[in-house]
């Protein structure tokens, strides 16, 4: 009898590999069934001072093969009978500890055996789920972004994917009509992870803002004391931006990009004529539009009626209160107008405010579900849609090709 088949008989055991396929900083295994303490045993070699194997310790060591030889730094941690494995190396890395597994005797798992996971351990399965974050993850800008995306890979839309899938195939292939409220609840939550994607969406693809007004209005100090940096020319002399300059800021931790355009004026001509028409076409294609002038903002033109528009009272440094309106100004008005100078800070934090709730992601919760890819926002509305017409297989066939992909 060989080792290999002496090891088959001996090992009860199968193992999964849970990270999704793809180069990553770590690669995730599981292994499960009454042979988990042998392939510990002939697999890890824990460091002298990271030997106690009791359930949920974290453990440091090696994965080797069966000739003792090294293959990866690892940490090992026991949950009941599944034992998981964690090591840094990509796929050749991840391939040799799989193959090593299998010389062992330890069956891989095969599609659906995966399922019988611990719901501890089936919370990283989440293969399509977690594809998608690793694909966004090295583009988010800032922290409340990459935040929001990485709570919804173990937790967050995969967390109610993956319990409304198991509710809904306990129903299946025999659902009876009286169940069905007992599933309604979870339209309602599928529904509402579906909606949340414009929130998550604004703060993976940063919106724009346009800022519009007259020449020497301040815009281009603003736009720099926003951005942190001087990114657009400032002089006194009327139209110097001539042409719009767009850059990446954070705004209490929003991406958004800040446009700086040439000054707004009737009476322009030739080049300038030109520079105020492309920053009308800006304004027009913007997510929101800051309307600026010095003192006191200037009157909303009509080719701004479907924007989202925050006024704002610049050079406030300049300025005295009673200087900043006219007789026909009333005092309902001047409220709605953020005064703001960018050369003493005076009310810069006010006007972030003003600009992250005119995108629509002033209150993000991170802990609530949330689509963050159009394909999970599509098939929550299917399946939300499927569970409302008491459909749980076709439901149950929509959550579970979002969390595989399949």
């Amino acid at each position: 009898m060989t080792n290999t088949e002496s090891s088959s008989r001996e090992l009860a055991a199968q193992f999964s590999l849970l990270t999704p396929p793809g180069r990553g900083g770590i690669a995730v295994f599981v292994v499960r069934g009454g042979g988990a303490d042998a392939v510990l045993t002939r697999l890890f070699a824990p460091w002298p001072s990271h030997r106690d194997d009791a359930d949920g310790v974290l453990r440091l060591g090696h994965v080797i093969d069966e000739t003792g030889a090294v293959l990866d730094e690892a940490v090992v941690v026991r949950r009941g009978e599944a034992v998981e494995i964690n090591i840094h190396g990509g796929p050749l890395v991840a391939r040799k500890v799989a193959d090593a597994l299998e010389r062992l005797g330890v069956r891989r798992a095969a599609g659906e055996a995966d399922v019988a996971l611990p719901a501890a351990h089936r919370a990283w399965r989440n293969g399509a789920v977690g594809a998608e974050l690793l694909e966004w993850l090295p583009r988010t800008r800032g922290e409340l972004a990459a935040r929001a995306l990485s709570s919804q890979w173990a937790g967050g839309v995969s967390r109610l994917a993956r319990e409304t899938l198991d509710a809904l195939t306990a129903l299946v292939p025999a659902p009876r009509r009286d169940d069905a409220a007992v599933i309604s609840p979870f339209a309602k939550s599928l529904r509402d992870a579906a909606v949340r994607f414009e929130k998550i969406d604004a703060l993976l693809r940063p919106r724009e803002i346009v800022f519009v007004g007259p020449p020497n209005a301040g815009k281009s100090s603003l736009v720099n004391a926003l951005v942190g940096r001087a990114v657009s020319l400032v002089h006194d002399q009327p139209g110097t931006t001539r042409d719009w300059v767009r850059e990446l800021a954070l705004l209490h931790g929003v991406p958004a990009y800040l446009t700086d355009t040439a000054g707004l004026w009737e009476q322009a001509q030739d080049v300038d004529a030109q520079a105020v028409a492309r920053s009308r076409e800006r304004a027009q294609a913007a997510d929101v539009v800051v309307l600026c002038g010095a003192g006191r903002p200037p009157d909303e033109p009509s080719w701004l009626a479907d924007r989202r528009v925050v006024r704002a009272a610049l050079q406030m440094d300049r300025f005295t209160p009673c200087a900043t309106h006219n007789a026909g100004e009333t005092p309902a008005s001047r409220e709605t107008a953020v005064r703001v100078s960018a050369v003493t800070g005076f009310g810069l934090e006010q006007l972030k405010h003003a600009l992250v709730d005119a995108l629509g992601v002033a209150e993000v919760d991170l802990a609530s579900p949330a689509a963050f890819t159009l394909r999970q926002r599509d098939l929550l509305f299917a399946a939300a849609d499927a569970t409302e017409r008491y459909h749980p297989a076709e439901a149950a066939a929509k959550l579970r090709q979002l969390l595989e992909g399949v």
